[in-house]
């Protein structure tokens, strides 16, 4: 019966037409990654590997071998008998993203392949990108050419390209259009559960891009309430009383993850003492040094085009003052994206949260602005 059912869906022809596009992107994605694998000698065409940097260092050894070992069975998310002669590692469950549903790839693979299996992992994870901004996409009325590229875009975009050696920055950026769709269920107040799960997921996969994504949720909401002329004020009171329950239950899930993790990081800074202001306090007084320049001028290059899209289609594509009103609120957001990334950068300038706090702030922001 079920089987008959789901044959009669696929039938329909809106169906069949995503079906379709799925299929178009997996395409898109596979033959590029592959092409670009088999350019430069990288397995399944080569002996070479995308494991560079803090991938060697962190993301294979922690979050695929640990992550597998849990996953059968074999180890525990919140201790391990395998340093320390026991530790409690609980906070590293959101510091290493051990809950990121995209994990679950990795029973594709055995524990001895696992080095050469991120380079799989790392097209998997592109498409899963794709999927999730296909489906973000489509609530908006455009052709269907449109929702393929876009997807496409965003999943090519700098959570996969430039910062794929922290592999957790590709499972938010598959979380974040997901998290969207749930804002959007609650405007259209069309019920909370779904956006509730996925945003406490997002806080417990990593409490760093978590606690971005809530500033991130809170200011795009805000700037949304602010600029929409067409819903009424008690329709407004009621949309923000939805979206604080949603995101304070969603909070609360989360907190038996997110408390120990943020434990941790007061515990154990790169710099400071333990203390929150201490350690806010010495990233305020650190100087730039060239590195800290570099990493602003690579990130508002990686801003131009975008943002130079964004504007030419409100000030040239878009001639009519009624049209350019209703985007209103995504101009606002982009403006502050461009101002986000330099005072990221700077605030964390020297702490551990620096590298992931700006590689996030550049692969969130402007798909969705």
């Amino acid at each position: 019966m079920k089987a008959e059912t789901i044959k009669n869906k696929l039938k329909r022809p809106e169906n069949r037409k995503t079906v379709m596009d799925l299929g178009i992107l997996l395409l898109l994605v596979t033959i590029a990654a592959c092409i670009a694998y088999g350019v430069n000698g990288i397995y399944p065409f080569g002996s070479k590997s995308i494991a560079r940097g803090d991938m060697v260092q962190q993301t294979i050894p922690a979050g695929m071998y640990y992550v597998w070992d849990v996953l059968h069975g074999k180890a525990s998310p919140f201790f391990t008998w395998n340093s320390g002669l026991g530790m409690n590692i609980s906070g590293a469950v959101s510091l290493g993203a051990l809950f990121s549903p995209l994990n679950l790839f990795l029973y594709f693979s055995t524990r001895a392949y696992l080095y050469y299996f991120a380079n799989i992992l790392m097209i998997l994870k592109m498409i899963a990108i794709a999927y999730a901004m296909y489906f973000y996409l489509r609530k908006y009325d455009m052709e269907r050419m449109a929702y393929v590229a876009g997807a496409a875009v965003y999943a090519f975009g700098a959570a996969s390209l430039v910062h794929f050696q922290i592999m957790l920055v590709m499972d938010v950026a598959f979380l974040l259009p997901l998290i969207m769709i749930g804002i959007d269920r609650l405007y259209e107040n069309k019920g909370c559960l779904y956006f509730i799960i996925v945003f406490t997921l997002a806080m417990m996969v990593d409490v760093y891009t978590g606690c971005i994504t809530l500033l991130f949720i809170l200011l795009s909401s805000g700037i949304r309430t602010f600029v929409d002329s067409a819903k009424e004020k008690e329709e407004k009171k009621r949309w923000i009383l939805r979206l604080g329950v949603s995101v304070l239950v969603s909070l609360l899930l989360s907190a038996v993850v997110v408390i120990p993790a943020l434990r941790s990081i007061a515990e154990a800074p790169r710099s400071g003492d333990g203390d929150y202001l201490a350690t806010y306090a010495t990233a305020l007084q650190a100087q730039w040094s060239s590195y800290e320049w570099s990493m602003v001028r690579r990130m508002c290059v990686n801003m131009a085009l975008p943002f130079a899209c964004i504007i030419g289609f409100f000030v040239v594509g878009n001639g009519q003052k009624g049209e350019r009103r209703k985007y209103k609120g995504h101009m606002i957001l982009t403006l502050l994206m461009l101002v986000s990334m330099i005072i990221l950068r700077w605030s964390f300038c020297g702490m551990a949260a620096a590298e992931q706090a700006g590689r996030f702030a550049l692969s969130m922001w402007y798909p969705l602005c």
